[in-house]
């Protein structure tokens, strides 16, 4: 049964704890476990696990929508406001991994990727480095998912008008990938820090790919918002979108062929960028509207504490704190895994929490 519309600002439990699950589909694609070495099918789940970068961009469009489709961007102030308290919320632990991490690298003389630290630096910290191939998987690596979510904000008030007009949103997704055929086609074969190198780069790394998954997450949000009912998805959202989701998996499986992951083909990063979102937002519908066993799993209390840490999680699991257990303590990444969840409840709580409610004053 649909649940009444909460009071603004809005809060999703069951959504902050399937952060932590897209948390750890992240490290899991990074760390397969062991048997995955002996058992070809378990090694093409967790190369699958990349999808949780695409619950993270769902999410972030849902919440968007719902916390700021009335927002008066238009009034003095209020969209500086608006990027101050986003980035508030993404940058200042993100800064502070990042300049460790250049540091220490810069300290042992270990190049971290490129011939060009300070520019490297630059880019990482000025959050253009999900731009340039060269340079996109820098610093931190994971970090080059913050570009996407970056150019997000930036748009955001753009973005919330066409709402207003939802059949424009179509036009504008097409509009993106146009817009990223015409800049490869202008910058992509020249070597300018591999600058919109080429379309797969383009697609799947950059908001003109992954723009699909935030409008998504903003239709989830506008249906809630007005209180929609589309006929065939009344009930059971969660279930259909959870069933929807394993079976694309299946499909992006079944397609990829040699390659470690499916966005590597052609095939399979057309299907994540056009059919995922949807399956995705029908789940997400389902776990902001109904009631059931998965959305009370995920509003409990341990996963309460889990998904709020989830963006630490994030950040320190490819990196000089995962690198540091690997050297000193613990050789097996897949054990890292409880002791990354336990160091990153404790940046949330004295490191992110804090910096974040300081600069939002």
């Amino acid at each position: 049964m649909d649940s009444c519309r909460p009071h603004q600002p809005p809060y999703f439990p069951a959504l902050t704890g399937l952060r932590a699950i897209a948390a750890y589909m992240v490290f899991f694609y990074h760390n397969p476990i062991a048997a995955a070495a002996n058992h070809p099918w378990i090694a093409s789940i967790f190369g699958e696990g990349y999808l949780g970068v695409n619950l993270f961009f769902v999410l972030s469009g849902l919440l968007i929508y719902t916390r700021y489709h009335a927002y008066p961007f238009h009034e003095k102030g209020r969209y500086w406001g608006f990027l101050r308290n986003r980035f508030a919320r993404i940058y200042p632990l993100f800064f502070l991994l990042t300049t460790a991490t250049f540091l220490y690298h810069r300290h042992s003389n270990n190049d971290i990727t490129t011939h060009q630290p300070l520019l490297a630096y630059f880019m990482n910290i000025s959050l253009i480095k999900g731009y340039f191939k060269s340079y996109y998987l820098s610093g931190i690596m994971q970090t080059w998912t913050l570009t996407v979510e970056a150019t997000f904000y930036l748009c955001t008030p753009l973005l919330l008008q066409l709402f207003k007009r939802p059949p424009l949103i179509l036009l504008v997704i097409i509009s993106c990938y146009l817009i990223g055929f015409a800049v490869w086609w202008q910058w992509g074969s020249n070597n300018n820090g591999g600058f919109f190198a080429d379309l797969s780069f383009i697609y799947y790394s950059t908001f003109l790919g992954r723009c699909t998954d935030f409008f998504a997450g903003m239709f989830v949000g506008y249906c809630w918002q007005k209180q929609l009912r589309i006929k065939g998805f009344i009930s059971y959202k969660t279930a259909k979108g959870c069933l929807l989701f394993v079976g694309i998996v299946a499909v992006q499986i079944t397609v990829k062929g040699n390659w470690l992951s499916a966005v590597q083909s052609n095939w399979g990063l057309i299907i994540n960028n056009i059919l995922m979102p949807i399956a995705i937002a029908l789940m997400f519908w389902g776990l902001i509207t109904e009631r059931g066993y998965f959305q009370i799993w995920l509003s409990s209390k341990p996963f309460q504490l889990l998904g709020e840490s989830s963006y630490s999680f994030y950040l320190i699991h490819l990196g000089l704190i995962s690198g540091a257990l690997h050297r000193y303590c613990i050789s097996n990444f897949t054990l890292q895994f409880i002791p990354l969840v336990l160091v990153a409840y404790g940046l949330y709580s004295f490191v992110e929490k804090p910096l974040n409610g300081w600069l939002r004053g």
